[in-house]
């Protein structure tokens, strides 16, 4: 007699271990944090619940490090997460993003520095060679603290240490150098302006500039130049010099005028044609209409001249 062997196949549902694996929490490869810690959430795909548990500080913005493997896992388990690694990755790439300490901020800093040893002349920071850069959390305000300063007057040459703020107490450090030079600062044109063109105050930007290329005609107050007309074609972010502006031109060259003469209980009137262009104050040489003789008055208004009153003038007035 032949004994019958019955043989049975137990299958697992195929749905029960698509939701077994798709319950399984799944390490990341490379991220990306904003804040002072590296959370469960950060590294694992699927994290649930736990995903704000903290496995790690975060490192100091813009650095990164490598949070392995094994302390993810020692992390899950202790909060009930089943994890896989599919990759057999070491670790984790965890990169901290920071705010950049500017160039304007750096160099401000230092300048400030200058000023509280004595020098309160207005400063150029030069910064010298490769320059490490420091960041800040996201949310943080962009401010670097000097630690320590060595700066020569004579010679203008620093070397200073920067330092911005971190969480306990891990901030971080750059050592700086450079020159710091005598400035002044100057109005100058933020755009080009045609000739005749009325400056504003809207027009002005600051240049500057090292104190030897002030001199002479130079202008380094900005009341000179608001109000007044282009003498000539202006270029932008150029010293500018008291020749290149004028009042603003009332009497158009070869244009009707009204010639005054006022004295003592008189005034004469009359109209003659402009031979020079002219703005206020400007002195210019007038054609009498009537009688086509040459007068020399100052502009006092728009298309108005006056003239010194004479006994030779008020006949040429006739």
């Amino acid at each position: 007699m032949i004994a019958k062997l019955t043989v049975r196949i137990v299958c697992v549902p195929l749905l029960l271990i698509v939701a077994t694996m798709a319950d399984a929490a799944s390490l990341k490869s490379d991220v990306v944090v904003t804040g002072p810690a590296v959370t469960l959430g950060d590294v694992l795909t699927g994290a649930g619940k736990a995903a704000l548990v903290e496995v790690a500080p975060a490192p100091a913005p813009g650095s990164r490090m490598l949070l392995t493997a094994a302390a993810i896992g020692r992390a899950a388990v202790d909060n009930g997460i089943e994890w896989e690694n599919p990759y057999n990755l070491t670790g984790v790439a965890v990169t901290r993003a920071g705010k950049a300490i500017s160039h304007a901020t750096i160099t401000k800093t230092i300048a400030d520095a200058i000023r509280a040893q004595g020098d309160d002349a207005e400063k150029a920071i030069q910064l010298s060679g490769s320059q490490g850069t420091l960041y800040v959390p996201m949310d943080a305000e962009e401010a670097v603290n000097i630690k320590t300063m060595n700066y020569n007057r004579t010679t203008g040459m620093f070397t200073a240490t920067l330092a911005v703020p971190g969480e306990n107490g891990r901030g971080a450090s750059a050592t700086v150098t450079g020159r710091a030079t005598d400035v002044v600062r100057i109005p100058v044109l933020n755009h080009a302006v045609s000739r005749g063109e009325v400056i504003s105050k809207n027009d002005i930007d600051w240049l500057e500039v090292s104190p030897s290329r002030v001199e002479g005609s130079v202008v380094s107050d900005p009341a000179e130049l608001i109000g007044k007309a282009a003498r000539r074609p202006l270029r932008p972010s150029l010293p500018l010099r008291n020749g290149d502006v004028q009042e603003p031109i009332l009497v158009g060259k070869n244009t009707l005028v009204t010639l005054v003469a006022a004295g003592p209980n008189l005034v004469l009137t009359t109209v003659g044609r402009s031979l020079d262009d002219g703005g206020k104050g400007d002195v210019i040489r007038v054609m009498n209409n009537q009688s086509h003789k040459l007068v020399q008055g100052t502009v006092i208004s728009a298309n108005e001249v006056r003239v010194e009153i004479s006994n030779r003038f008020a006949a040429l007035m006739r």
